[in-house]
């Protein structure tokens, strides 16, 4: 009997010691994250269905989460109206999003980034700074303002890639101002479109500082300004609208076998 309780008393510590190990490890997402429907896995992403999920998302990160390799899929449209967004990732707090958030070939909707000392820095954008991907999502209207801004995001590292997104919001720089992001520096650029004015001392209508790869953007005039030192891959992608363009994006990249079929999503 002695024997047995001590068996169990073993077991019940090893699985306690898993489940702590575990769950540090975000493996149990939906117990970890009850703010959002799913797991966070590829198959069972996080759902960002509304308004509240979009600021939830910006809460945690802006506290300090980075769900890294995490995935996010935007199940709707979203509008913020009424809101001055403050930007995912702060920069300079050292708190980015590291995972990937899909917007399912949806767009935000009035996106006001709007830099004031108190609420919102001068990097502004929908992220601030982003260490992870976004894919397949559009900024459908608003205006972003700061210093050095982005649509998308102002800052990102070398784990960054934007891809198969759209803008349509205008952004104004007192120094420096891109249509997609601002600075990235080793992060990617791929099948992105601008059409959204832009205005700044340096103004760009994709990458206003630099990345390391910009391939298949419209438009191609004024992409990227003198600053850029990164690898420029011209790949035209025609059509009247942006889902015409990001769509021909998309099928030029298959073929080449730039990116695969799970990575993007062809839009409406």
């Amino acid at each position: 009997m002695r024997l047995l309780l001590r068996f169990l008393l073993i077991s019940f510590s090893i699985a306690g010691m898993i489940s702590i190990l575990f769950y540090s490890k975000g493996m149990f997402y939906e117990d970890s994250y009850p703010q959002f429907e799913g797991q966070g896995t590829s198959e069972e992403p996080y759902l960002i269905q509304d308004k509240d999920d979009l600021k939830a998302l910006r809460d945690l990160v802006n506290e300090g989460e980075s769900f890294e390799d995490m995935y996010f899929l935007q199940s709707k449209d979203i509008d913020l109206e009424g809101e001055v967004w403050i930007p995912i990732g702060i920069f300079g707090s050292g708190n980015y999003f590291a995972g990937i958030y899909d917007g399912g070939a949806h767009c935000i909707e009035n996106l006001f980034v709007i830099h004031e000392e108190e609420t919102s820095p001068s990097n502004g954008g929908f992220f601030g700074v982003l260490n992870g991907t976004v894919k397949n999502f559009g900024i459908e209207s608003g205006e972003i303002s700061g210093d050095y801004v982005g649509t998308i995001t102002s800052h990102g590292t070398a784990r960054t890639l934007i891809l198969n997104c759209y803008n349509k919001a205008s952004v104004s720089g007192t120094g420096r101002a891109g249509g997609i992001c601002d600075n990235i520096g080793s992060g990617s650029v791929i099948n992105c479109v601008n059409y959204g004015q832009v205005n700044a001392p340096v103004a760009a209508q994709i990458v206003s500082y630099n990345a390391k790869n910009l391939m298949a953007v419209y438009p191609v005039e004024g992409a990227f300004t003198d600053y850029f030192t990164g690898i420029y891959i011209d790949m035209p992608i025609s059509g009247n609208s942006p889902a015409e363009q990001l769509n021909a994006g998309i099928d030029m990249l298959l073929d080449d076998e730039v990116i695969t079929g799970e990575e993007a999503t062809k839009w409406q």
